[in-house]
């Protein structure tokens, strides 16, 4: 008898212990998917990312015709002949579709008055975003009337 008192008493015990816990306690069985974060380590440079690489480098080749144009353009009003060299643009991409601050860093192109034909065309070109910015050049080589 003194048996059966004890181990009910441990299964109250146990009952009372477990009871409206369970529910607290009790991990959910949901899946969640890992966090990433897309932003570089502190100390590293910051480049695109390898998922974009390919959007950002068809991005900037649909400003060639742009540029191709501006040059055609500026070169059929002083009737210059053999155009070689290019253009190296710099823009920030990265958190908006459209670039920033974009600007013609460096230029082989002895074509007067080019610069803002290309900005005005480029900076309508569509980017994909990611969540830091990165500074970009992209190198438009040409050679016109060779």
């Amino acid at each position: 008898m003194v048996k059966t008192i004890a181990i009910l008493s441990m299964f109250s015990l146990l009952f009372l212990s477990c009871n409206g816990k369970k529910k607290e306690t009790t991990p959910k069985n949901e899946v969640t998917e890992p966090a990433v974060d897309t932003k570089p380590e502190p100390g590293t440079t910051k480049t695109v990312p390898m998922e974009h690489e390919q959007a950002v480098s068809e991005a900037w080749q649909m400003g060639f015709n742009a540029v191709k144009n501006c040059v055609s353009e500026a070169i059929a009003k002083t009737k210059q002949k053999g155009i070689k060299g290019y253009v190296h643009v710099q823009a920030v991409i990265g958190t908006s579709a459209k670039p920033k601050n974009l600007k013609i860093v460096k230029k082989t192109l002895n074509v007067e008055g080019i610069e803002t034909c290309i900005l005005n065309y480029l900076k309508d070109l569509e980017f994909p975003t990611w969540g830091y910015d990165v500074t970009f050049t992209h190198s438009y080589d040409m050679m016109i009337g060779y």
